[in-house]
């Protein structure tokens, strides 16, 4: 799982880089040639303006914490995070474990404030990993 996960966010995240490319590209002519940007221009700078500016908005990108790494500890337990299969199957996302191999969860903890993020994760990339027509990671 974990090679297909990271081949579906390096694709989604080379499509997030392309699709800004082609924006600022095509943002730039029409800014040049009429003063206000077209509603789809505007759109799609703002998109672009929020995946650019993830952490500054205190968020982080949940594709980047995938991998089972040591977090912020606020007490004198050592926590780590990393991905696991949501109930269902249907969605990976990042939790709270007690070990380095982050088999054992840790209830009631949020993995973007141990990572430092006060705004919580954008799944955005990651969410490439998992689709409605996808099969359940827990297979």
């Amino acid at each position: 799982m974990e090679t297909y996960v990271e081949a579906m966010i390096q694709m989604k995240q080379e499509s997030v880089e392309n699709m800004c490319e082609q924006c600022n590209e095509n943002c730039q002519v029409d800014d040049q040639y009429g003063g206000d940007l077209s509603d789809d221009c505007q759109e799609c700078l703002d998109k672009c303006d929020g995946y650019d500016n993830l952490e500054d908005n205190g968020m982080g990108d949940a594709s980047e914490f995938i991998e089972c790494a040591g977090g912020q500890n606020d007490d004198d337990a050592e926590y780590f995070t990393g991905a696991y299969c949501s109930d269902g199957g249907s969605a990976i996302k990042i939790g709270v474990f007690s070990d380095e191999n982050c088999v054992n969860s840790v209830n009631g903890m949020d993995a973007a404030t141990v990572q430092g993020f006060q705004n919580g994760f954008s799944y955005h990339i990651l969410s490439a990993a998992y689709s409605s027509d996808c099969i359940s990671c827990l297979q």
